[in-house]
């Protein structure tokens, strides 16, 4: 007798978690960290780095350039891992969150334009 759902069937395959899948799930889906556990993941001297990066991206920061904490860290550190940049972001807005510049509404309207019809 062949069984149609092959050699393992879907209702086992997702029922029963082992330790193997666990940890690969884990290794390939970590759960995303808070800032505070990023940061305190670092070494002294990685945090010291990172620390005086920041202070750097907080010192030439201007709101008036009409650009989040996210693009600034993108458009100042463009080699910089992604997940890095995040993390530079995150900090400044936990820092100074009133110096993040927020469009008003009217810019966020125009940023939202209809198709023209045809």
């Amino acid at each position: 007798m062949i069984n149609p759902e092959g050699l393992m069937p879907r209702a086992k395959r997702g029922e029963q978690p082992t330790p193997v899948l666990d940890s690969i799930r884990a290794e390939l889906f970590p759960p995303e960290l808070t800032l505070e556990q990023e940061l305190a993941r670092m070494s002294s001297s990685e945090l010291l780095g990172f620390k005086s990066i920041v202070k750097m991206l907080q010192t030439i920061y201007d709101p008036d350039q009409k650009r989040n904490y996210d693009l600034h860290v993108a458009t100042m550190q463009k080699r910089t891992p992604k997940k890095l940049q995040k993390l530079y972001a995150d900090l400044m807005r936990e820092l100074q969150p009133d110096l993040e510049y927020k469009p008003s509404e009217a810019e966020a309207a125009d940023k939202i334009s209809l198709p023209a019809a045809t």
